[in-house]
């Protein structure tokens, strides 16, 4: 059984509302800290991975990207996408329009759409919604498009807030009020009181459902939108260790490094 606020008396009331024979059951009477349970992996596990991988001969190198810290690896969003945009920007320049950095998009929690993102310019930022974001927009947003594209402002840009009821809702006026004193004054946001759940019985209105019909409203046929990814390169290793070399919290290893057990244990 999750705890996830330390076993409060929340925990306790959302478990017995939700798990049915919560109280019939014999609990442990203490608790056990799982350390970054949702995206921590083990060498063990990296290892194992690694070798279905060869035996199926899927791959001919196998490497791994983590990070200093479990923020840092919320930063790597940031950063591929100004990557990928750079690596691909004669052909996103293609129509006259400037720099591919068109905007920001906040997403809680790891929610992302890169597909829709990547097609509007967006450049993500990814945080947890209960963090100050200001430091890290400010900081390692800014100084990462100046890295890529020099030219782009981040005060020029504007912002969509992606939080929702079930992801960072409660969140939103305290992240838009950083964006303003970030200097940020083109700010739309998804609507806090609706879950970002796919349910188009309810209606179209979570961050995904309306991204869904802005992609089908557009007039790009799907034949199209096909023929435009095809040309778009895709990062490569060698791109990642980039990253890594331009921003040291990132680090790119090959799987069977023998650093790899100590650079997986600071997650």
């Amino acid at each position: 059984m999750l705890h996830p606020y330390g076993g409060i008396e929340f925990d306790e009331r959302e478990l017995r509302r939700k798990v049915k024979d919560f109280a019939s059951l014999p609990l442990e009477p203490g608790f056990r800290n799982i350390s970054d349970w949702e995206s921590g992996v083990i060498p063990e596990q990296i290892q194992a991975l690694g070798a279905a991988i060869r035996e199926a001969k899927a791959a001919s190198e196998l490497h791994f990207v983590t990070a200093e810290t479990y923020l840092e690896l919320y930063n790597l969003a940031t950063y591929a996408t100004l990557a990928f945009y750079k690596k691909n920007e004669s052909l996103l320049r293609g129509d006259g329009s400037g720099s591919p950095v068109k905007g920001l998009v906040l997403n809680p929690y790891l929610i992302s759409h890169p597909h829709y993102e990547t097609t509007q310019g967006l450049v993500p930022f990814v945080f947890f919604q209960g963090e100050a974001v200001e430091r890290r927009i400010g900081l390692t947003v800014r100084e990462a498009i100046r890295h890529y594209f020099p030219e782009v402002r981040l005060e020029d840009l504007p912002a969509t807030v992606n939080t929702t009821r079930n992801f960072g809702g409660f969140a939103l006026e305290r992240v838009m009020e950083a964006l303003r004193m970030l200097g940020i004054r083109q700010i739309d946001h998804a609507d806090p009181t609706v879950d970002e759940v796919w349910d188009p019985s309810d209606g179209m209105n979570a961050p995904a459902e309306k991204i869904a019909e802005k992609l089908r409203l557009s007039g790009v046929p799907y034949e199209e939108a096909k023929r435009r990814d095809k040309r778009l390169k895709c990062l490569q290793v060698e791109d990642l260790r980039e990253i890594a070399a331009a921003f040291p919290g990132i680090r790119v290893l090959p799987v069977d490094a023998p650093s790899v057990e100590s650079a997986i244990f600071p997650l």
